[in-house]
């Protein structure tokens, strides 16, 4: 009777992992926070891509009256680019912005 305990005991705490243990290699691979980061940057940038495709899908002719204005199209560009630094990091969105500040607002301080 005994025996039987110890073997079922055995048996119960072998298939229960410690904390600190990992289930898988490729479970706990995808775990790691710059593995998370990737991944989500990747599904934003797929998201985006999918989302952009619809658009111009269903908005064809609306799309190319809309795109005769550059400035809508240069919009667009510039958050799609401000999506991708927000993904990648603080710090190169605020170096971005920054530097955008300041090449568009360089004329109007040349003005004064």
């Amino acid at each position: 009777m005994d025996r039987k305990i110890a073997l079922f005991s055995s048996l119960n705490d072998s298939k229960i992992a410690p904390l600190n243990s990992s289930l898988s290699p490729s479970f706990s691979y995808f775990l790691l926070p710059h593995r998370l980061t990737f991944l989500s940057f990747l599904f934003v940038l797929f998201a985006q891509a999918f989302f952009l495709f619809l658009f111009l899908l269903f908005t064809n002719r609306l799309l190319s009256f809309i795109l005769s204005s550059s400035l809508y199209l240069f919009t667009h560009i510039y958050i799609f680019i401000l999506s991708i630094l927000f993904q990648l990091g603080w710090p190169l969105t605020f170096f971005f912005l920054s530097s955008f500040c300041s090449t568009w607002s360089a004329p109007f301080h040349q003005l004064n």
